[in-house]
């Protein structure tokens, strides 16, 4: 009996417009300039491809974050979803374990970020730098464990 193949990521759902795929932490979402690492997007790409099909980045999540990406199968479909996220329609929520006790059940984080192409990452940077971009979060911790917190995480 042969060893079943371990697929590189799982398609929820899909029509003629859209693709949803459950994205593997560790797994870039799209391609970082410059670099040859694996990336989501070239596998959607590739695997749709060969259909003919030619799918649009709509939005990204973090490298070390898994969960839901929708790639976008048609040109008014990316246009109509990038608006909604542009407009932040989109409600996210993450769900993340966190080492230590949060020293309240719920609260507010506001940063400002700085997106730095060495690494292709942002960085907290002070209100007043040049590049520096808005991030607020709300957070409410979901269970506390001894060592470690399970907190719902809705980004604005």
């Amino acid at each position: 009996m042969g060893r079943r193949k371990k697929r590189e990521f799982y398609i929820i759902d899909q029509d003629k417009d859209l693709i949803v795929i459950d994205k593997p932490a560790g797994l870039l979402a799209v391609p970082i300039p410059g670099s040859r690492a694996k990336n989501l997007y070239d596998l959607v790409q590739r695997h749709l491809g060969k259909h003919g099909v030619n799918v649009r980045t709509v939005h990204r999540i973090d490298r070390f974050t898994s969960g839901i990406m929708i790639f976008a199968k048609r040109r008014r479909a990316y246009e109509h979803l990038g608006e909604q996220f542009k407009t932040h329609t989109p409600k996210r929520t993450y769900l993340a374990l966190v080492r230590g006790r949060l020293g309240k059940e719920e609260g507010v984080l506001e940063h400002h970020l700085k997106l730095i192409r060495k690494g292709f990452r942002n960085i907290v940077v002070d209100p007043s730098e040049k590049g520096a971009t808005p991030a607020r979060l709300e957070y409410k911790v979901q269970e506390q464990y001894r060592d470690a917190a399970l907190v719902a995480i809705r980004l604005d």
